[in-house]
C-alpha cells in the first residue's frame, strides 16, 4: 500500500511542479520558445543526417540562456508529512547549504531548493538523502510538451 501511495504521490508532485511557474519568464530566458529551439523540436524526428540535426540542437542551445542549467541545481525533497520536525531539520540543512527555498508543497510535502553555485549537488542529494523523514531527494526536470495537431472533428 505504500508503494502505491509513493507512487501516487511521486506523479501528484510531478504534475504540480509542471503546472507551477518558480521564476518569471524573463528569469529562465524564454529558451525554448526562440524561432531557433522551436525550428529544432519541429525537427527532432525528421529523418535528417546526424550532423545537421547536431546544427539544429547547437543553435537552439547558443539562442537564449540555458534553463537546463537553472534546473540542473533544483531539487525536490519529499519528506514524511505525519513527522514533525521532517521539515524544519529539511530547511535547517538547506540554510547550512545555502540554498534557497523555491517553493513548499504542503499537500504532497515537498520542498524545491535550489542549491548555490559551487555547492556539489550530488553529495547534497546525499547530505539530504540521510535526514531522518526525507523520503526522495531528486533533481528537477525539464520537459518538453509538444503540440498535437487537431483531428478531424466528430
Amino acid at each position: 500500500m505504500n508503494f502505491i501511495r509513493y507512487f501516487i504521490l511521486a506523479g501528484l508532485l510531478s504534475l504540480l511542479t509542471a503546472c507551477a511557474q518558480i521564476h518569471p519568464p524573463e528569469t529562465l530566458g524564454e529558451r525554448a520558445e526562440t524561432p531557433e529551439c522551436i525550428n529544432y523540436r519541429n525537427m527532432m524526428t525528421a529523418p535528417m543526417p546526424p550532423a545537421a540535426m547536431e546544427r539544429l540542437r547547437q543553435a537552439c542551445r547558443e539562442s537564449g540562456p540555458d534553463i537546463r542549467a537553472h534546473v540542473e541545481r533544483t531539487l525536490i525533497i519529499m519528506y514524511d508529512g505525519t513527522r514533525q520536525d521532517s521539515v524544519q531539520q529539511v530547511l535547517a540543512a538547506a540554510e547550512q547549504y545555502g540554498a534557497e527555498v523555491l517553493y513548499q508543497l504542503n499537500v504532497v510535502k515537498a520542498i524545491a531548493l535550489r542549491m548555490p553555485e559551487g555547492q556539489d549537488v550530488d553529495q547534497a542529494m546525499v547530505h539530504f538523502r540521510q535526514l531522518p523523514g526525507v523520503l526522495s531527494v531528486e533533481r528537477d526536470q525539464v520537459m518538453q510538451v509538444q503540440p498535437v495537431p487537431a483531428g478531424p472533428a466528430s
